[in-house]
């Protein structure tokens, strides 16, 4: 019996009534019938299993020898077995009878009963009786890790005592074992194929393809008598006495023989076939043979075991062997032996674990194979004790539920307690796992007794479908979760101790209708005089500048059992302290009255169900951060018992941009005269959020050449609190024409390009008149005193932005005598010039004949108009001798003086004596920029 909950019935008291807590079912759960003792009065007993063995002559228990050579035992899948079960009464007066009720069950692990026998046993103190049971294992259940025996059936005895008579000891009532269930065991020794349910046969097979896959003759395997480490016999494959034949391809093949060249029987549940063709021969096999079949879709796990002694030569193999059943292209699984013992005295236990990807869903025939080659050749090897054990892959599950209260997270052992249109409905989250091998197909149903309250809706973790009812697919060892909510209609009826609403929850198989959970909770419902409030308005329902005002339509209901008086109010996001509910918060009736304050809440008096609709009037602070939050509208009941209720609404509050620019002045008049304007700006963010704003400057900023000190202002703070500053910066380039010019200083918010504000400027460029006259520096060149008269051009520019004629005078230096030509000359003026034009004044000259040293002559030009507007240019001379480079020449080998040597003449050393001479040339760079200077050497001998 497989428990699937821990709790059982349990009985309470509420007042006077009585209600059933949480009830668990128990799956495949044996109604035993009790029937009267014969003996009248009550009898003390002591009842205790004594033992449970296994098997009869026929069909004993199988042993099987652990790694650590204790002895575990095991059933056969299909075999029926005796169950023997012995009683013993201890206790209670000699000759006093009374009746012990047995209860046999058969566990499987998974945890769903399987079978169950019931009797009675009449006995007195001192009694001990045997009762054999007979039970058929429907699945196998065994596993080996490493050579050790697990898994199994549990097969559980119980025994249990009329109600009159008393137990001294129950704890001795119950005894276990568990047992597990092979596919199949053969001590191969297969003297007659028809005595077993299955035996081994030898076969032949062809390595050459093109011989087909059926067998050609009966092969090499062969029993050898008493010498079986299990059992009597043992095979081999070669003659005793001699060494395995070479290019052998044989098979032992567990089948069994049928008598009507069919395999369409099932022994023990195992399929077979001879899908390769029959063999016939000279009379070595009587019946023709049915293969085995093991189907990789029906095991959990498969392992095969077999003991192993000999040895064998290089290039050959030995093995247990798994090929693909039917036809298509040939598959085969071999599990070599390799070091095992090569003593008939010492066995080899060899254990071979099939996994699931081996095989991959297919069927498969399984015996030993046998291949050789054409070279050396052994004795070959011995094989004894073929043993299948698995764990098969039953379509039966049992499920683990775990239910609790959503909130708590605990069972509620005493219900739940509600109110009318309960905002924390009842709420229960089951873990239900599944414990079988296979997808377990599972129905959740959760209903209440109660037909005026809603069907309770359950979700769950493995789709989007819900519903009372649902039916879902489990996988294997994982858990799905459920929720199951029960909603409590407005206005629900307080509690009948006479009619108490239950939630019952149910979980069964969707096919096999199997119930494998069930509670049932009660639900009790008290006096409350609770309100809800709700609102059809779209989200957000407000959107509001600071300061703005919006309404919605609410509607506020009783939803409570009995009359009352509510209090409206709202609540708002703490991150909104701005936002107070007594100065934004107004509700008003259909008609736009507002709704009395009662003790400073607005209230209204509702009766029991009655609904009441409602204006909700908003109104903003004229100081609130752009974004968006729920406001919470909260009804609350005055009297009695009340839970506050609450609905959100969602509120936008617009981002409202104004940015303030201001500065001293929008106007100025100035000349165009090269000196810099500024004029500086204050940019003020007067909106409801941190900003920062791109500025440019439009309209005739190109004109000017204006440009801004920055173009993007620090971020400014909400609300007037900080500022930043720009400077229009006005170059005033010379040239620039007269006229007003307007300059446009533009901001843009860096959150939103579409808002941006504007300010105006106009810039007067007077006119102005500016002159610039050229200088010349003509100290390169070399002039003398009393030369013939030269020439040289002043070009004299109108740097203002009118036209202008210009006077132009000289500033002659002692020594020198200039003036100035005529040429296109109106007098002593210049003819008019354009802005930014220029004109190219002559002024001859010559230096007195003594005159020498540096020379400025100045050019002065004047406005015609304004002789304050002036330029001087100069030119600068060098006259005289110069004497630019000094040359030095000394020897001490020579007697020579050349400190007196001009540039430009040729000097000549005389030297009169054979033999080498050092000069040192030493030339002096005078002027002040830098000279090429060449020297020429002339070494002719005369």
């Amino acid at each position: 019996m497989t428990v699937l909950h821990s709790r059982i019935l349990t009985i309470f008291v509420i007042g006077i009534f009585v209600i059933s807590s949480p009830l668990m079912i128990i799956s495949e759960e044996l109604d035993v019938e009790y029937s009267n003792s014969e003996v009248s009065g009550r009898v003390t007993v002591d009842y205790l299993v004594e033992s449970i063995s296994f098997g009869n002559a026929s069909y004993p228990m199988e042993n099987w020898t652990q790694p650590d050579k204790s002895v575990a035992t095991f059933l056969i899948r299909g075999i029926q077995v005796d169950i023997d079960v012995t009683i013993f009464q201890n206790a209670g007066s000699l000759g006093q009878f009374s009746n012990a009720y047995v209860l046999v069950e058969a566990y499987h692990p998974i945890g769903y009963l399987e079978w169950s026998e019931t009797y009675t046993e009449v006995m007195t103190r001192g009694m001990r009786n045997t009762t054999t049971v007979k039970w058929t294992p429907e699945a196998a259940h065994s596993e080996l890790n490493n050579g050790v025996l697990s898994g199994g059936y549990t097969v559980r005895v119980t025994i249990s005592n009329d109600n009159i008579d008393t137990d001294t000891d129950t704890s001795n009532n119950v005894m276990e074992v568990e047992v597990p269930i092979a596919i199949w065991r053969d001590q191969l020794d297969d003297t007659n194929e028809l005595a077993s349910y299955f035996s081994m046969r030898a076969y032949q097979y062809s390595k050459n393809s093109a011989d087909g896959p059926e067998a050609q003759a009966k092969g090499s395997w062969q029993l050898e008598e008493d010498t079986g480490i299990v059992g009597r016999d043992s095979y081999r494959h070669s003659t005793p006495g001699n060494n395995y034949p070479g290019n052998a391809y044989d098979r032992l093949v567990w089948g069994f023989p049928t008598t009507d060249s069919g395999c369409s029987s099932q022994p023990l549940g195992v399929r077979a076939s001879n899908e390769l063709g029959w063999y016939t021969d000279d009379n070595s096999y009587f019946y023709p043979w049915c293969n085995a079949k093991l189907d990789g879709n029906q095991f959990v796990s498969l392992d095969i075991s077999t003991q192993v002694w000999g040895d064998i030569g290089l290039g050959d193999r030995v093995g247990l062997e798994l090929w693909k059943a039917g036809g298509g292209t040939p598959q085969t699984l071999v599990h070599e032996f390799e070091g095992v013992s090569n003593s008939p005295s010492q066995w080899t236990q060899v254990y071979w674990k099939v996994s699931d990807e081996e095989m991959n869903k297919l069927e498969w025939h399984v015996g030993f194979i046998f291949e050789s080659d054409s070279s050396s050749a052994t004795q070959g090897y011995h094989v004894d004790d073929f043993v299948i054990f698995a764990i098969e892959n039953v379509s039966r599950f049992t499920l683990d539920v775990d239910c609790k209260d959503m909130i708590s997270g605990q069972y509620p052992d005493l219900g739940f307690s509600v109110i009318p249109d309960d905002p924390n409905p009842p709420g229960m989250e089951c873990l239900i796992h599944n414990n079988g091998y296979k997808d377990a197909q599972v129905s959740v149903k959760s209903e209440n007794n109660n037909d005026t309250w809603f069907d309770p809706r359950i979700d769950h973790s493995l789709s989007q479908t819900y519903g009372s009812q649902v039916f879902v697919i489990i996988p294997p060892d994982e858990t799905a979760t459920f929720w199951i909510n029960q909603s409590i209609i407005p206005a629900a009826e307080v509690t009948d101790p006479s009619d108490i609403t239950v939630l019952n929850i149910t979980v069964f198989g969707s096919f096999t209708e199997e119930e494998h959970y069930f509670t049932s909770i009660p639900i009790s419902v008290g006096y409350h005089d609770n309100a809800r409030i709700w609102s059809g308005a779209s989200n957000p329902a407000f959107s509001l500048n600071p300061g703005g005002t919006s309404t919605v339509e609410v509607e506020v209901t009783n939803t409570g059992n009995k009359n009352g008086k509510f209090a409206l109010t709202g609540a708002f996001p703490n991150d909104r302290p701005q936002w107070l509910p007594w100065l934004a918060i107004s509700y008003q009736d259909q008609f736009g009255i507002e709704i009395p304050t009662v003790n400073g809440f607005q209230s209204i008096e509702l009766t029991k169900g009655e609904s009441m609709d409602l204006i909700l009037e908003l109104t903003a602070p004229s100081e609130t951060f752009p974004g968006s939050f729920d406001i919470e509208l909260q009804v609350n009941g005055i009297e009695g018992t009340s839970t506050q209720a609450t609905f959100p609404l969602g509120v936008e509050i617009r981002t409202q941009y104004d940015l303030q620019m201001s500065t001293e002045t929008q106007t100025i008049s100035t000349p165009a005269d090269g000196v810099q304007e500024l004029i500086p700006v204050t940019l003020t963010n007067f909106g409801n959020t941190l900003e920062v704003f791109d500025m440019q400057l439009l309209g005739d900023a190109w004109l000017l050449g204006a440009y801004l000190s920055s173009t993007q202002t620090q971020p400014l703070s909400a609300y007037g609190t900080e500022s930043s500053g720009v400077n229009l910066v006005l170059p005033m380039t010379e040239g620039i024409p007269p006229g007003d010019y307007t300059l446009i200083l533009t901001a843009n918010s860096v959150n939103d390009q579409n808002y941006n504000a504007e300010l105006y400027f106009t810039i007067t460029v007077e006119d102005t008149r500016k002159v610039e006259v050229e200088s010349r520096d003509l100290r390169e060149q070399s002039y003398r005193g009393g030369q013939q008269t030269e020439s040289i051009t002043f070009q004299i520019n109108n740097t203002g932005n009118i036209e202008d004629q210009y006077m132009v005078e000289l500033d002659i230096p002692l020594g020198m005598d200039a003036y100035v030509e005529p040429i296109r000359m109106d007098g002593d003026k210049t003819p008019l010039i354009e802005p930014g034009a220029s004109f190219n004044v002559t002024v001859s000259f010559t230096f007195d004949t003594l005159a020498e040293g540096d020379f400025n002559l100045g050019v002065i030009a004047k406005s015609s108009a304004n002789e304050n507007v002036q330029s001087t240019g100069n030119a600068k001379f060098i006259v005289g001798n110069l004497g630019w480079i000094k040359l030095l020449l000394s020897s001490e080998d020579l007697e020579m003086n050349l400190n007196t040597e001009e540039a430009g003449k040729i000097y000549v050393l005389t030297v009169n004596d054979d033999g080498e001479y050092d000069l040192i040339l030493q030339v002096f760079n005078k002027h002040y920029t830098e000279q090429e200077i060449r020297i020429d050497f002339d070494d002719t001998i005369s």
